[in-house]
């Protein structure tokens, strides 16, 4: 993997999205640059483009110390996803200034938000050919993975659960949820229970009552 480092994006700063939704992540990267847990600090970010993603085949995500702590927002990344996508697809990815900020909220605990500074999209275009890079980094920086190594596309807990109730005697939702050994049983064996093992795999779905559930990058 080749990371491409911009140290003066010619774009401007802006909030990074659905930080709220990776609390873990951010607050885990958040302490890693300021351990004291508040504060401001400044580190480098890879605009990870993902095309595979469910809701929005422009989505980019901000990975920080191989951690993803949000995306860029959805009326941004089309400007971006096309030259990023195609960058990735020859093994290289770009890294761009982020600042987090964090503030400790009494019982809610650590609250950290984000800023990304977006790359002009021609300076994009320009890094599928000669780049103006800089190679330096600073010393807190760790290289980061594309994604975790425990990364899963994203799975709906609504749609999941309706696919369960409506049909789960096919085993449809276990193929959905990647489950295809489950699936297959569901399928050839569930309609001996008398829609007894639909109702139960429903209510632990529902529940995310098992350990291979837990595991799903719910959202």
């Amino acid at each position: 993997m080749t990371t491409h480092r911009l140290d003066s994006p010619l774009g401007s700063e802006t909030a990074i999205a659905g930080i709220e939704y990776q609390i873990r992540n951010s607050r885990s990267a958040f302490r890693a640059l300021k351990p004291e847990g508040f504060g401001e600090a400044e580190t480098w970010g890879v605009l990870q483009p993902e095309p595979i993603n469910a809701h929005d085949q422009h989505a980019i995500c901000v990975m920080v110390m191989g951690r993803k702590i949000g995306y860029v927002p959805a009326a941004e990344a089309p400007h971006f996803s096309p030259a990023l996508q195609r960058l990735q697809q020859t093994g290289q990815y770009v890294e761009v200034p982020v600042r987090l900020r964090g503030r400790d909220r009494g019982d809610e605990g650590l609250h950290v938000t984000g800023t990304v500074y977006l790359p002009d999209p021609h300076e994009l275009q320009e890094l599928l050919g000669p780049a103006h890079l800089s190679q330096q980094a600073p010393a807190h920086y760790r290289p980061p993975a594309p994604y975790p190594a425990d990364w899963r596309p994203p799975k709906s807990h609504a749609a999941a659960i309706l696919l369960s109730l409506f049909l789960g005697t096919l085993g449809i939702d276990r193929f959905y949820l990647g489950h295809a050994g489950v699936g297959i049983a569901k399928l050839l064996f569930s309609w001996m229970t008398f829609g007894v093992w639909q109702l139960i795999d429903c209510v632990l779905i529902i529940a995310k009552g098992t350990e291979g559930l837990k595991r799903i990058n719910w959202h």
